[in-house]
């Protein structure tokens, strides 16, 4: 995963965890705040707009979902001698398989 995925979703852990904040906020502020840590935090070039992050929050978050939904069906299978590394690795090899774009 890209260092800018991972500081994403890293500032959408901050600002949602805020319990200060909690689940009050417009969705609009919420997106700012998300922006502003990413962007104080950020140690690479990057000029994401809020519109930029947002949409590209969206990606991450369907691609987790499509993730998921491998490693849900994997781990249903039960199979007979398959560990926790095993039913990772099958459900990253479902994934590439299922994702029409191909992203990893």
């Amino acid at each position: 995963m890209p260092h800018e995925d991972i500081l994403l979703c890293e500032s959408w852990l901050e600002v949602s965890l805020d319990a200060a904040q909690s689940n009050e906020q417009h969705r609009s502020t919420y997106w700012e705040r998300i922006h502003e840590y990413y962007h104080k935090h950020k140690t690479f070039d990057s000029e994401r707009s809020v519109k930029s992050v947002t949409s590209r929050w969206g990606t991450i978050l369907e691609c987790t979902n499509r993730f998921c939904g491998c490693y849900t069906q994997i781990s249903n299978w039960n199979q007979s001698g398959k560990n926790e590394e095993d039913r990772i690795q099958d459900a990253c090899a479902m994934y590439k398989e299922v994702d029409p774009l191909h992203r990893n």
